[in-house]
């Protein structure tokens, strides 16, 4: 064998870029590929937004809680919390298809081994995993002074298509002899959340006072 001295080193001076990325709300998880090896542990999770259009009609910038792990050496999954989960499924704009599912990143969002900046871009997912989890109704609160019902859920429901005929007040869980269905009497907050107020309209609330519920 031959051993030769180097000469010269030519520093990598070639900037990483973000490639593509993948969504999967239900899951709560991001997965990131870049064109090289990127250093993790750089990585600045405020430096990028989820976007439903390239200009970012809604966006939403990720907190510093958000986890990130490396799975593939040119690839990095971002773990959402709840919080962050919650805001973006309340947003109702964002992560929905591939046509509104965009990540934009700046040159602070993560640097590769050489301490190269990644090149600044908008980027549009190349994969999006639809959320097909129902909704589970967790409590139910009826309060008689306020006239209203709060139901609290284990995700984020979308309040514009709540269907208040088809919420039920029944005096036991099964074989009820009392159901009453609440009428447009009533009325929801249109605001996407894990909990929905409805305030009772007066024939809605006349109704449950009589049936003694």
């Amino acid at each position: 064998p031959t051993t030769v001295h180097i000469a010269n080193i030519i520093p990598d001076r070639t900037a990483p870029q973000l490639l593509g990325f993948s969504i999967d709300l239900g899951n709560n998880w991001l997965l990131l590929t870049f064109t090289e090896i990127v250093n993790v542990s750089s990585l600045m999770p405020t430096q990028f937004w989820l976007q439903d259009t390239i200009s970012g009609t809604h966006s939403y910038q990720l907190p510093n809680s958000v986890l990130a792990i490396t799975t593939n050496p040119d690839v990095i999954n971002m773990t959402l919390q709840l919080p962050e989960l919650d805001s973006i499924q309340a947003n109702g704009n964002i992560g929905i298809s591939l046509s509104s599912s965009f990540l934009r990143v700046t040159t602070a969002a993560v640097f590769d081994l050489a301490g190269n900046p990644i090149n600044a871009s908008v980027v549009q997912a190349t994969s999006v995993v639809q959320d097909n989890t129902n909704p589970l109704l967790l409590s139910c609160t009826l309060n008689l002074t306020s006239s209203a019902i709060n139901l609290v859920f284990n995700k984020v429901v979308r309040a514009s298509e709540t269907q208040l005929s088809r919420i039920v007040v029944q005096d036991q869980p099964f074989s009820p002899t009392v159901q009453l269905s609440l009428s447009n009497q009533s009325s929801f907050e249109l605001t996407n959340s894990r909990n929905l107020h409805i305030s009772l309209g007066l024939p809605d609330f006349d109704l449950i006072r009589v049936a003694n519920l």
